[in-house]
């Protein structure tokens, strides 16, 4: 004989029946406290057998096929052939025909009942078996307490369409390129712009140099102390392996001297 306590139907299970002063079976009959209630746990579609804690299932025809397992004990009274696979078949053979299982007692008390209460509040989606009479505040049924909790849907950022993404794929390269042909063709035309400065500047010095010692010895106010000035001033702006003859647009130092262009030039007395 055997029992749980405090206990409950395990699921599949359902209370049968209940003892209230003994229970047991031949010479084995425990006596019930009148704070101890005892019941019998059967499959479903099961009934109390009316013996001890066994149970009963009743076909009323002949023609029911069953599918069953049947377990055997080894030597050393370990449960052998448990498997429902592959399947044991037989059919009803009389009417009504009995089908006989081990029931599971359970015991428990009123204290108990608060504590079936309270695991059950405390464990989500763990069956429970609780109490559903009233009338002798049985254990029943097993109930299932499941909770659910509901995420907020996460909102994604906006995507872009196909012809957008196409659009950005080809305006940009196109303005990145524009940019770059505008400050490279300014880049250009200012440096033009410094270069023709630079030789127009040169150009005027060397010419109004010249012109200057040109006039001087037209109207006979050159002076020969100055030359050394003139040559220096000229030599800095024309360069300074120019030889000094070709400063003053001469290539002799007589009477007579002659140009750069080999016409000659009378000097002022």
């Amino acid at each position: 004989m055997y029992y749980y306590s405090p206990g409950v139907c395990p699921e599949g299970y359902a209370t049968a029946t209940t003892f209230t002063s003994s229970w047991g079976r031949l010479d084995t009959i425990l006596a019930i406290g009148s704070d101890t209630t005892v019941a019998l746990c059967c499959p479903s579609k099961f009934s109390y057998a009316s013996d001890g804690h066994a149970c009963v299932s009743t076909f009323a025809s002949i023609t029911s096929k069953l599918t069953y397992i049947n377990p055997q004990l080894d030597a050393n009274n370990q449960w052998t052939s448990t498997s429902a696979s592959p399947p044991l078949i037989t059919t009803a053979s009389g009417d009504p025909y009995h089908i006989y299982g081990d029931g599971i007692p359970i015991m428990w008390q009123e204290s108990d009942l608060k504590a079936f209460a309270e695991a059950a509040t405390a464990t989500s989606s763990t069956s429970t078996t609780i109490s559903t009479s009233l009338s002798a505040g049985l254990p029943a049924q097993t109930a299932t307490t499941n909770t659910t909790t509901t995420l907020p849907k996460t909102t994604s950022a906006p995507t872009l369409s196909t012809g957008a993404k196409i659009a950005i794929g080809l305006v940009v390269p196109a303005v990145v390129i524009a940019v770059v042909a505008v400050v490279a063709i300014w880049f250009i035309r200012k440096r033009k712009r410094g270069i023709n400065a630079g030789l127009g500047s040169g150009v005027d010095g060397e010419q109004g140099s010249s012109s200057q010692m040109m006039m001087m010895r037209e109207q006979g106010k050159f002076d020969p102390d100055r030359k050394g000035v003139l040559e220096e001033r000229l030599r800095s702006e024309l360069g300074a392996d120019q030889p000094a003859g070709e400063l003053y647009g001469e290539r002799g130092m007589g009477d007579k001297k002659e140009t750069r262009h080999g016409e000659p030039m009378e000097l002022a007395a």
